[in-house]
This record gives structure tokens, sequence and C-alpha cells, in this order.
């Protein structure tokens, strides 16, 4: 035990001194698809509040959208975009069956404070093209939805906000 425990000081050690970015592995957090049940039903509105890379300020656009708990393990995300009905889409995001994987990333965190549910995830990914660590912070109330993208670029030290989808129940 004492050996094993003196490798994992090593390897730290090393990492640290290579300036290597430590893994996204976390104690294990779950959820459950509950914790999504309030925003079930009727349309949500706001709007989607993005950085444009290409001018480096945040712009918005109206957005609307629905969302329905198809099963134990399914959120249901019909989302439209007024005015530019070709990138409407609709999701099927998925819950690992032990609750610890959400769309695909894993849940990092999950706090409850009065009626709002915060579950944060993180993952592996790309934006703008770049290898990233991508960490997505939900903000859950019966009357409020918030989808917060967070991005963190393999040169970087810190998160910055990419974008923050925000849904009001109409």
């Amino acid at each position: 035990m004492f050996a094993r425990r003196r490798l994992l000081s090593g390897m730290v050690a090393l990492l640290a001194i290579a300036g290597a970015r430590p893994a996204l592995a976390e104690e294990a957090v779950s959820i459950t698809i509950d914790d999504f049940r309030m925003i079930e039903g009727e349309t949500w509105s706001d709007d989607l509040n993005y950085l444009d890379y290409t001018s480096g300020e945040r712009t918005s656009i109206p957005i609307r959208a629905q969302f329905e708990v198809a099963d134990a393990n399914t959120l249901l995300y019909a989302i439209q975009y007024p005015g530019e009905e070709q990138h409407n889409n609709k999701t099927a995001m998925k819950l690992s069956q032990d609750g610890e994987f959400f769309d695909g990333a894993r849940v990092s965190g999950r706090t409850a404070t009065g009626s709002m549910v915060t579950i944060t995830t993180l993952s592996r990914g790309r934006d703008d093209n770049q290898p990233a660590d991508i960490q997505i912070v939900y903000e859950i109330s019966a009357d409020v939805f918030k989808m917060k993208k967070n991005v963190r670029f393999d040169d970087g030290d810190a998160f910055f906000n990419r974008n923050v989808y925000t849904f009001r129940r109409q």
C-alpha cells in the first residue's frame, strides 16, 4: 500500500514538473433523469448568448425549445432558432445506467439549492477546431433552465464561457 501511494505521488510530481494537465477523472458523482423532470412539457424560450470567435464579441439570438423525459435514461430536446430554421435540431441526451455520464460527458458535480439543481459535466472535445476540456453546467428549476458551455483550451489555464442557452417557461 505504501509503495503504491509513493508511486502515485511520484507520478503526480512528474506531471506537475512536466506541466501536464491533470486527468479529467474526478470522484464519481451520479444523477438521475428525475433531475430533469421539472423542465418537461410546454414551450420554453429566451436566447442563446455566445462568444463569436471571429469578432471576439458576445452575440445573442432568440431560441425556443421543448423537453421530454422519454425514459429512465433519455431526455429529448427539440430546439428552434426563429429566423434560422435550417439550424433547428432534435437531440436525445442519454444518461448512463449508473448515472455517472450524461450526454457523453462525466458528471463532475451535482448540487441542489432551494428549488434549483445544478449539474456539471466534464469531457475532452474540440472547440474552434482545437482540443479542449469542455465543461457543461446545467442549471435546472421550474421556471428557468440554462446550459452553459465553458471551454479550456490545452494552452490555457482557466475555463471561459463559450455559450449560454437560457430557457424560460412560457
